[in-house]
């Protein structure tokens, strides 16, 4: 079960990094716009998780602190997606990114591992 919730919060970095891509990618401005919010919002996420989310983080903030920074990430990515006029894809982001941690949190796994160190 642990395995299981794991891929799939791996499943859920990804489309949160997918979610910022296409916000970025579809914004009306311009096309240097569109691609430096496209490529630089993913980014900017990819490293705050790595910085101190991932497992091998260089920072270890405590436990709510990682919860709140988790939260806000998939936040940023839900409130992007809406803003890119995916509502339905906005709400099944963040219900998918809660429920998930609910169940790390029930299956023993704090925020901020992902596996064992």
């Amino acid at each position: 079960m642990r395995s299981a919730a794991l891929g799939l919060r791996f499943l859920l970095e990804l489309a949160m990094l997918a979610a910022l891509a296409f916000w970025g990618f579809t914004t009306p401005d311009g096309v240097l716009v569109k691609i430096l919010l496209g490529v630089g919002a993913p980014v900017l996420a990819a490293a705050v998780w790595g910085t101190f989310l991932s497992p091998r983080a260089a920072i270890r903030a405590p436990g709510p602190v990682l919860v709140t920074l988790e939260m806000a990430l998939f936040a940023v990515a839900a409130i992007a997606l809406n803003a890119a006029g995916q509502l339905t894809l906005a709400i099944a982001l963040a219900i998918a990114a809660v429920t998930q941690r609910v169940t790390l949190s029930v299956l023993g796994v704090p925020a901020g591992l992902t596996g064992e160190r």
